[in-house]
This record gives C-alpha cells, structure tokens and sequence, in this order.
C-alpha cells in the first residue's frame, strides 16, 4: 500500500502498463540514464520556517559546476515529482545578474 495519498483518476489499465513496458524496452532514456546520484534534503516553507517537507533528489552532473536534479517526495516507484532544481557553484551563482538571480529564487 502506498503512503502517498491517491491520485485522481482512473486506474492504470493492463493496455497501458504493456505499452509502457515495449515502449520501455524499445526507447532510449539518455537524460534519465545520467541520473547518478540520490540526496536526501529538507526544505522549509518560505512562510513558515518551522514546517520543512522531506525531498529526495536524483541528480545528474551537467559539468563540474552545475547538477541538474529531479526532485521526488519519496524514493519509492510511486513517488510524485514535486520539482526541479539547478545545483550550481558560487562562481556560477555570483556571474547571474540581479534580474537572473531574482528569477532563480
């Protein structure tokens, strides 16, 4: 049983779960594939710093100073994906303008 609560919906029917599997045997998945690493982070409620959400994020280096990461509440096969977010090094953040900055928070 799943702990998330339930998606609205009709449920997966036998046609699609055999489509998805040859669809996954026969496609490539390159982005996904350079998916190599697994962090588990805390985020605060930017209202409400006493609330924090736990998110697992499955990370893929676009270069030495950026990751590319996929952010899930859980590590189970049910779990949602609730984000997306660009790790990157201060020498990176510091050469964003303000207004890229601003856009990035």
């Amino acid at each position: 049983m799943s702990a998330h609560p339930e998606v609205p919906g009709e449920p997966t029917t036998t046609g699609t779960t055999l489509l998805e599997t040859v669809a996954a045997a026969i496609q490539g998945f390159g982005p996904v594939n350079k998916i190599h690493q697994h962090l588990c982070a805390f985020h605060f409620y930017a209202h409400d710093m006493t609330r924090q959400v736990e998110a697992r994020h499955f990370c893929g280096h676009q270069n030495e100073e950026m990751c590319q990461c996929l952010i899930y509440n859980s590590p189970e096969p049910d779990a949602r994906l609730i984000g997306v977010e660009y790790i990157i090094s201060e020498h990176l953040f510091l050469a964003l303008s303000d207004v890229d900055a601003l856009a990035h928070l």
